[in-house]
């Protein structure tokens, strides 16, 4: 009996990591801001502040309650590029205090996260946004002539939004926090 149809190269089972130990932890179900946020590319920078904060981080991860969702404004690397100072740079007023610079920074990033989940879908009017930082509000106005917003009045949102099962993520061209 002829046998013409027995795979000769049985599949390379490897890839499958079975039985290896991983250091990436096993995500099975919905996709949190955490699980998204690494497959944006053009994210790295902004992605990188967030997770210098273990309090941003375990925001991040949350998908208990629903109620708790966030929405971030992630300036895309070529915006962290080109800034003249950087937000997490000692500068000479802070008397060279690295504490007080990355409060500022700390501070930065919280100004990009809003407490909600924010959709700007249907009719947008002008309005603020609060964030986590104590120090920024975002002012959200009409982009005149066209679909979509302008925050703080320069930034715009790029591509579409992104939602997780604990918020919507945003891509910006520009940073929503003076420095």
């Amino acid at each position: 009996m002829s046998s013409s149809h027995v795979n000769k190269n049985p599949p390379d089972l490897s890839v499958l990591n079975v039985g290896q130990s991983d250091t990436t932890p096993y995500n099975i179900g919905p996709a949190t801001l955490e699980d998204l946020l690494p497959k944006e590319k053009d994210l790295t920078i902004f992605m990188d502040s967030l997770r210098g904060f273990a309090d941003v981080v375990r925001n991040l991860e949350k998908i208990s309650d629903p109620n708790e969702s966030l929405t971030l404004f992630a300036p895309i690397n070529h915006v962290f590029l080109n800034l003249q100072v950087k937000p997490n740079a000692v500068r000479e007023e802070d008397n060279d205090d690295e504490a007080v610079a990355q409060e500022r920074f700390h501070q930065f990033v919280l100004g990009h996260i809003v407490p909600n989940s924010v959709s700007f879908e249907s009719e947008t009017s002008d309005g603020e946004l609060n964030t986590l930082s104590n120090l920024t509000t975002i002012h959200v106005q009409k982009a005149e002539g066209k679909e979509g917003v302008k925050l703080n009045g320069n930034v715009n949102i790029v591509g579409k939004k992104i939602e997780a099962v604990n918020g919507i993520l945003y891509k910006i061209d520009g940073i929503l926090v003076n420095i």
